[in-house]
């Protein structure tokens, strides 16, 4: 502790990353808090009214679709505010280029807001679209209430004109149960006092309210969990809950005593459950809606969603009472609110610090772009160290000479095939470090994959044009150069020797082939079928210092790395029968 207290910040971040890095993301809270302000670790409220203000008419106003997401029917709420004319709509698509400038043509005469939704799927409409935004929409051409709103999820094809002079917008469900609470209790309709207090059972529906903006909330944050939470990932929306508390109103209105099979049916089998297409999940969900639909809900007072009693129905279920409870409950969730295992935050966690740190390091690679020749000097020499590590390409043409392929050893068979592999991801190595190089030299032009390239080297990670050709490996990219040019290094050795006494096994590119050329030699010595053959591994009682000088009667010794220091026994694979 004394040591920690006297770090900085920063120091115990990086502490932190090493040591537990499934707490990075708590870490980064505390220091953006400590050293910004408690608003930036909390989303802030979603007002559509702030964005139409910062608008005029000749600025489009673009919704960046997430999955899941549609603001249709908040901006039909807004418009209804607003007292504005019913906008015109258009579903873009096939043929409906047409009517959409028809209904910007009117539009700007009238003042009407126009709506074109899922801009995505015209990709051969977008020129136009670019076209009547710099042309067509102009200050003297348009009426002063005119407002294009665009809908489309991210696309290559949107015009970067109009997305760049456009008020961009994007809604997703807040990360955390307490920000998802949080968002259903000040957005509408909940915030709206003629429909919370607008029922003829005020104490069951405020508590049952609170239960399903709670359930909302659980299935959408158990999706952070992968396949502990949902087998199958499900995109749940606000149109799900607004649905389903439009008809928890309306039964409790209806009826005297609360119908909650009706409910659970109605919420967990066709409001959300619509959207599960796995026959387990639509049980979990049924199950995990009974906790929150049911009768102990409305007469406890003090009911409980979650061991720890954090989560619990407060005593003052007014608006107000409801929101400041939300704002004491904790920022990050604990997995007991889900019924899972503390265990289960640590995947999870350990996930969500490698996005933000890789989200980090994009920027970083951004303003490093702008540092200029420091950076560009450190690239090239990070480059021209790996390309005079690597040995020169293997000599397949003397390897099959000397080592031919007959039928009475496979490891001729092995040698050759791994050759051609390791040859080809050396080949793909030296090939886009040299044109790296000429890039950053300004010799060629820089395309996408070289830029990977170049910031994967630079950040230490391994490129994904290297990983595409590569063997398996999750190493950084210092540990994955060296143990890549031991593995060159044993093959060499074998070229150069004769076939090993001892097998380095996890340096083969494709292990499965040696395995299997074992099983061929066995096989046809002994003339058995390979379909009877089978192999079994004994770490033997051998020590380094004693080095086998000789090959087994049956199978082969192996070793786990090439360094013979770094093993204390060899691995005898025998095989049966």
């Amino acid at each position: 502790n004394s040591y920690l207290n006297q770090r900085t910040d920063i120091e115990r971040l990086n502490i932190l990353k090493i040591m537990r890095p499934d707490k990075v993301i708590q870490g980064i809270q505390i220091y953006v808090t400590r050293n910004l302000d408690q608003k930036y670790i909390v989303p802030p409220p979603f007002s559509l009214k702030q964005s139409y203000d910062d608008s005029n008419m000749c600025t489009p106003l673009i919704f960046i679709l997430s999955a899941g997401s549609d603001p249709m029917d908040l901006l039909l709420k807004f418009n209804t505010d607003m007292q504005a004319p019913p906008p015109l709509t258009v579903s873009l698509g096939q043929g409906q280029g047409v009517i959409a400038q028809n209904y910007i043509e009117e539009g700007l005469k009238r003042g009407l807001w126009i709506v074109l939704q899922n801009c995505h799927v015209a990709k051969s409409w977008m020129k136009e679209l670019e076209r009547i935004c710099a042309e067509v929409i102009v200050p003297g051409n348009t009426h002063p209430s005119f407002r294009l709103w665009l809908t489309s999820y991210p696309s290559d094809t949107f015009p970067v004109a109009v997305l760049e002079n456009g008020i961009k917008m994007i809604i997703e469900p807040p990360k955390g149960i307490k920000n998802n609470l949080f968002r259903s209790y000040t957005n509408d309709p909940i915030n709206d006092p003629s429909f919370y207090d607008n029922c003829k059972q005020p104490g069951p529906w405020r508590k049952l309210l609170f239960s399903l903006c709670l359930f909302h909330a659980i299935v959408q944050e158990r999706k952070q969990y992968g396949p502990l939470g949902w087998n199958i990932p499900y995109e749940f929306n606000l149109s799900d809950l607004n649905i389903s508390m439009k008809q928890l109103q309306m039964f409790l209105n209806d009826y005297n005593e609360i119908p909650f099979n009706a409910l659970i049916y109605l919420t967990g089998e066709c409001n959300y459950g619509g959207r599960v297409t796995d026959d387990k999940d639509r049980r979990l969900m049924v199950s995990l809606l009974k906790n929150y639909y049911n009768s102990k809900v409305v007469l406890d007072d003090k009911y409980s969603f979650s061991p720890s009693k954090i989560y619990h129905i407060t005593e003052n279920t007014s608006l107000q009472g409801i929101q400041a409870y939300i704002q004491s409950l904790p920022l990050n969730n604990t997995p007991e609110i889900f019924g899972l295992h503390d265990n289960a935050d640590l995947a999870k966690n350990v996930n969500e610090t490698r996005r933000v740190l890789g989200n980090i390091l994009l920027t970083a690679a951004m303003s490093s772009e702008s540092k200029g020749g420091d950076v560009e000097a450190k690239n090239i020499q990070i480059i021209d160290e790996l390309i005079d590590k690597f040995p020169p390409q293997f000599d397949q043409e003397a390897a099959a000479k000397k080592y031919p392929i007959i039928y009475e050893q496979s490891m001729n068979t092995v040698l050759k095939q791994e050759l051609i592999r390791y040859n080809r991801l050396t080949g793909v190595i030296k090939k886009s470090l040299g044109e790296v190089r000429k890039a950053v030299k300004g010799f060629i032009v820089m395309t996408a994959e070289m830029e990977e390239v170049n910031t994967s080297i630079l950040f230490g990670k391994i490129p994904r044009s290297w990983a595409s050709k590569s063997y398996p490996s999750l190493k950084p990219l210092g540990s994955y150069i060296a143990d890549l040019l031991d593995r060159l290094k044993f093959f060499q050795v074998w070229i150069d020797k004769g076939i090993p006494l001892v097998f380095w096994l996890s340096g083969f590119y494709f292990t499965q082939s040696f395995l299997t050329g074992i099983l061929q030699n066995y096989s046809r010595r002994r003339k058995i079928p390979i379909d009877q053959v089978g192999l079994d591994f004994e770490v033997t009682r051998v020590e380094i210092s004693q080095k086998p000088t000789k090959v087994p009667e049956t199978g082969v010794y192996c070793m786990a790395k090439l360094k013979e220091e770094d093993c204390s026994a060899f691995i005898q694979v025998t095989l049966f029968p």
